[in-house]
């Protein structure tokens, strides 16, 4: 993991400290809904682009009640349109049928899947955003703890992000460090696999001195945690609106419904 990748990491985490309506809710209620929405739009078809359209009310509003910076917001969740476009790239090429859209444009099917895809990837993506920016990641794991996750895989997530710094910095002095006695020479495949592997060795014997340490001071498999909090009206409310208004914009026709009445205030 970069420097980069942890520092926005981090800056995600250290957006969860706020003290917003969206920030008070149980994680359980948020991880449940974002789970929702993003089950909700990967079910679409592979040439919805319009019905997707209403689901991207949901991050703004969130991040508006949050008080998520906008355009954090869009530049961590574009970072998934790289990836869903390599998946589709070859879409319009494979893909040649015509396709009468609602506007009576015809387009080649293959754009048409590719847009859906990358905008399905970029809905999910803010979803995620949101859920660590409003929660953090340790909230998350547990969350997933109490939600019946297994608790392996909670502890395994949980430790990865508390060293995932550590093991950035021991790779940036590792870097440095051969900048400084290798100069040119230093650079090439041959010696970033040496690097990799110095790498790999200094993170294996710097997590049995972590978990040496951990034993002496008790540990038996599972973190401590804070005290744990019920669930409240409130968070049950958030719950009932949420999946209401994804259920809504996944069966109902929403986006044909506001199509009609923005042509009916026109004429």
């Amino acid at each position: 993991m970069s420097n980069e990748t942890f520092n926005a990491l981090d800056a995600l985490d250290r957006l969860a400290g706020l003290d917003t309506p969206v920030h008070r809710l149980d994680a359980r209620v948020k991880l449940l809904a974002a789970l929702a929405f993003i089950v909700a739009v990967i079910s679409f078809d592979k040439y919805a682009v319009a019905p997707l359209a209403p689901f991207l009310l949901f991050p703004v509003l969130l991040a508006a009640l949050g008080n998520i910076p906008m355009g954090t917001l869009l530049k961590r969740s574009l970072l998934a349109l790289p990836i869903a476009v390599s998946l589709a790239a070859f879409n319009p090429w494979l893909d040649t049928q015509p396709l009468t859209l609602g506007t009576g444009w015809v387009l080649n099917a293959g754009w048409v899947s590719l847009g859906s895809v990358s905008l399905k990837a970029v809905l999910a993506a803010s979803a995620a955003v949101l859920l660590v920016a409003t929660t953090s990641f340790p909230g998350l794991c547990n969350a997933l703890d109490r939600l019946g996750a297994p608790r392996a895989f909670t502890q395994q997530l949980c430790f990865l992000w508390r060293y995932a710094g550590v093991l950035s910095d021991e790779a940036t002095r590792l870097r440095q460090a051969r900048d400084q006695r290798a100069f040119s020479r230093g650079k090439g495949p041959r010696h970033a696999a040496r690097l990799i592997g110095v790498l790999l060795q200094r993170a294996l014997e710097r997590a049995e001195r972590i978990h040496a340490a951990m034993l002496c001071r008790g540990y038996r498999g599972s973190l401590p945690q804070r005290r744990q909090s019920a669930l409240t009206w409130n968070d049950g409310a958030f719950l009932l609106a949420a999946l209401a208004a994804i259920a809504a914009c996944r069966l109902l026709p929403v986006t044909s419904a506001l199509g009609a009445l923005l042509l009916r205030g026109i004429a």
